[in-house]
């Protein structure tokens, strides 16, 4: 709840989230692909993981950040084959738990690591993580709009 008040207030490029509309309880996101769904019959698939570490240095740019890095789950693809962030109740706005959870590499211990993603896949994802999910790129993007 806390969480869609700050996405109310803030002026977030609202695409991210699926340009989210807040009529009382009810919160009407566009229809996406769940990339759960999607990620075994993508020809590419490592390019949304790409798409994905530059969606997460977007949030960093705006002062949030996914918390749980499921990325089969929490994210999908819209209409352009973009990826948006579905779940923004998973998000911080505090970047002290980022840099935790960048120095305990929480996206290792996400659901969707564990479970979903192909070994090929994986690795490539471990990898592409480790190189650009970093104190040194928080630092350089956090709240930079």
């Amino acid at each position: 709840k806390r969480n869609i008040e700050k996405v109310k207030k803030i002026n977030l490029k609202r695409e991210i989230f699926g340009n989210p509309k807040f009529e009382g309880l009810i919160i009407e996101q566009d229809k996406v692909a769940v990339l759960r769904e999607k990620i075994k019959e993508l020809k590419n698939p490592e390019k949304y993981i790409d798409q994905f570490i530059k969606l997460i240095h977007e949030c960093w740019k705006l002062g949030f950040s996914e918390l749980v890095y499921n990325l089969t789950v929490n994210n999908g693809l819209n209409k352009r084959g973009k990826i948006i962030l579905l779940d923004f109740g998973e998000i911080t706005f505090n970047k002290e738990r980022v840099k935790k959870d960048i120095l305990n590499k929480r996206w290792e211990k996400a659901q969707n690591f564990k479970r979903d993603l192909p070994n090929k896949l994986k690795a490539y994802y471990k990898k592409e993580m480790e190189k650009s999910i970093t104190l040194k790129n928080l630092n350089k993007y956090w709240k930079k709009r």
